[in-house]
């Protein structure tokens, strides 16, 4: 952006950059030093955790970059129309060849526009040129699990607002025009202008246009008063987005868990439809649709949510939380032995839940020996430590 700033309003030519390399190259070390760390993190393979990278699952650098132009054209849409906005659009990648070719044809209509500016305008090519460079690294060819998100477009967006200031300026009057600024920097003598009036129409439209945005900010931000809504603004303006589903499911504010169960099996019959799963979320939404019906009491429709979530586990942590689970829907359901060798199975995965763990294994044997189906006898568990020997509790969802 420095380079494109120098060229465009400081220097007539590239030679007259030369002297000032030096400085240009303490600008881009920074840069050199963060991509060197950067770029094997988004080249290597996936996790299923990644939200960035070239090897992303379900979205291709290719499918990527020709969705952008039309998450471009979103933003300019807003930008003069702020309708509709939402925190979280869940827009899928372009899939059809026939569309990512339209893409790839904006694509070079884009490139062949801000070239024809630059020639015919540095300083207006500039702030295209700035645009584009403030965007890029979101919105070329490194794919984010979101293809649109309206905050990068916040630093765009003033370039884009500096150049319509100035063309209405000069449109007013108020500013000498592009060729007179070029003119200036070449020395080439202009005859003095005189000092333009500005006249009332000038001033009224960016008033109207100020007070109706200021208008639509109080209403908006008063609507958004709540995450609930919020969310379920998301859903009204993108009823296919199953994450949107899963946030207002999140931030129920009913006083049953029903409404909840509700949006989250629509969320999940969504995303199977749509074929398409953010980091994490495949694991996680049949998790938390589990233990929302595990926390009411319905017992057999959690299990198959479990059983759906095991798969999609990604670490020790995860895998061991949902082998808990099993392990206690086996033993409220009377299934001893298949609930004994799920909680033997979970004591020997992740450590960090083991008291959790530890203490409801107990409480399985010890009902087991209450109702005198199994001879009391010792913990087969080695104890570890002090806190591991608290008294027993019931069965609870991990955490």
């Amino acid at each position: 952006m420095t380079l494109v700033y120098d060229r465009s309003f400081l220097a007539n030519s590239w030679k007259e950059i030369r002297p000032r390399w030096a400085w240009y190259a303490v600008l881009a070390f920074p840069l050199a030093v963060g991509a060197s760390l950067f770029l094997p993190a988004v080249m290597g393979p996936s996790l299923g955790r990644n939200t960035i990278g070239f090897n992303l699952p379900g979205i291709s650098p290719w499918e990527y970059f020709t969705s952008q132009p039309f998450v471009f054209l979103q933003y300019l849409k807003l930008t003069f129309l702020p309708f509709n906005l939402s925190l979280d659009y869940g827009w899928l990648p372009s899939r059809n060849p026939a569309r990512q070719w339209l893409g790839f044809l904006m694509w070079v209509m884009i490139i062949a526009f801000i070239t024809w500016l630059w020639r015919r305008s540095k300083p207006a090519g500039s702030l295209a040129l700035i645009a584009g460079s403030v965007m890029s690294p979101t919105s070329t060819i490194l794919p984010l699990q979101d293809i649109i998100f309206e905050h990068r477009m916040y630093l765009p967006l003033a370039c884009l607002m500096a150049g319509l200031v100035s063309v209405a300026s000069l449109k007013a009057g108020l500013f000498a025009s592009v060729d007179t600024i070029e003119a200036d920097r070449t020395e080439t003598p202009t005859p003095p202008v005189a000092a333009p009036s500005l006249s009332a129409r000038w001033l009224f439209v960016p008033i109207v246009i100020a007070i109706a945005f200021s208008v639509l900010t109080v209403l908006r931000n008063y609507e958004y008063h709540t995450y609930a809504r919020v969310a379920q603004r998301d859903t009204e303006n993108n009823p296919d987005n199953p994450r949107a589903w899963v946030q207002w499911a999140s931030a129920n504010e009913y006083d049953t868990p029903e409404p909840s169960i509700q949006m989250m099996e629509h969320a999940l019959a969504l995303a199977e439809d749509r074929d398409f799963w953010y980091a994490g979320t495949r694991y996680k939404w049949w998790r938390d649709l589990g233990d929302l019906y595990f926390t009411t009491g319905q017992i057999d429709e959690s299990l198959p949510c479990y059983l759906n979530a095991l798969p999609h586990s990604h670490d020790l942590l995860q895998e061991t939380e949902i082998h808990f689970q099993l392990a206690m829907i086996a033993s409220i359901h009377g299934r001893h032995q298949e609930a004994e060798a799920l909680f033997l199975k979970t004591l020997e995965g992740d450590q960090s839940i083991r008291a959790d763990v530890l203490a409801a294994y107990r409480a399985h044997r010890q009902r087991i020996a209450d109702s005198q189906q199994l001879p009391d006898q010792s913990n087969p568990v080695k104890e570890r430590s002090a806190e591991q020997q608290r008294s027993a509790f019931k069965p609870q969802v991990a955490s």
